[in-house]
């Protein structure tokens, strides 16, 4: 017959999370722990001394507690019926961090665009809390190839020189005390020249027209040609969008014109204007009276 007088020790729990030695980012850390005796510390040596948490009749299995960043030891113990406590478990050990802060939110150039001309300018938000940021650009998406590696940017934009190419960057934020967050998500952008201006070649004038072409650029590429007569094209008399490199003037009034051309890639977008060219169309000559010399001379 059993000793009613004897009591049964109960085995600890088994712990779930934090196990011994792990890292824990935050400032709450949850406790996986019927009724637990459950000690937290905060100790330099591996015993429960300066305890944070002392529950001796913890009831749920998890418990949150909110903690600045350092090392911490805790243990549980089951508690059976009538107050019979078993013994504790080994104590677990874990270091908890800062949270790592988040990256900023990328402004340009985002991810697939297009930029022209021999410079890009990188620009992202400035968190609050970012002492600092690291930018990476690269020529490969693994970043095998920096081109710009830079841990300790202070402002929140980068201009960088670059020819044409395709290109990929991030961005990671860092806090007082070297306290470093993830890499944004990767943004690529494709760097493109400026679509040159065509180059004019001199234009043919008759009677019946005026003609002026350029030299043909490349496929997909569209023309903006204006024709003024004054310089400064702010009442032009053609503004046309062209898809041959030439376009021409029918029956053009004797005087002076100024023509100017742009290229337009196949994206849409749009380089400068050429230089200005000018052009004379002669005062028409009127010859029938020609015809009527011979009889002035035998007149006379």
């Amino acid at each position: 017959m059993c000793n009613p007088s004897l009591s049964i020790r109960h085995t600890p729990p088994l712990i779930s999370t934090p196990q011994d030695g792990p890292k824990v980012y935050g400032s709450q850390q949850r406790y996986a722990e019927r009724l637990y005796a459950a000690q937290f510390s905060r100790a330099i040596v591996r015993t429960v001394l300066e305890l944070l948490v002392d529950l001796p009749e913890q009831v749920n299995n998890e418990y949150v507690v909110s903690l600045a960043p350092g090392q911490y030891y805790w243990r549980i113990a089951s508690v059976a019926a009538e107050q019979n406590q078993g013994p504790f478990s080994n104590a677990q050990s874990f270091n908890q961090y800062k949270a790592p802060p988040e990256p900023p939110l990328i402004s340009a150039p985002q991810d697939g665009q297009k930029i022209y001309g021999p410079q890009a300018t990188l620009r992202w938000s400035a968190p609050n809390a970012a002492q600092f940021y690291h930018v990476q650009l690269a020529t490969k998406p693994d970043f095998s190839e920096l081109l710009v590696d830079l841990p300790e940017q202070v402002n929140n934009e980068y201009v960088v020189s670059l020819a044409p190419g395709q290109y990929y960057w991030r961005i990671a934020s860092i806090t007082a005390g070297q306290n470093r967050g993830p890499f944004s998500n990767v943004q690529s952008f494709t760097q493109r020249k400026i679509p040159e201006s065509p180059q004019l070649e001199p234009p043919q004038i008759d009677d019946k027209r005026l003609l002026f072409h350029w030299r043909s650029g490349e496929a997909g590429e569209k023309f903006q040609v204006q024709v003024a007569r004054n310089p400064d094209f702010t009442q032009p008399i053609m503004d046309n969008v062209v898809n041959i490199s030439q376009s021409q003037i029918d029956t053009p009034q004797p005087g002076t014109y100024y023509l100017r051309v742009k290229t337009i890639d196949a994206d849409g977008f749009a380089g400068p204007f050429g230089s200005v060219q000018q052009m004379e169309v002669p005062t028409k000559t009127n010859y029938w009276w020609l015809l009527l010399l011979p009889l002035v001379l035998f007149v006379l």
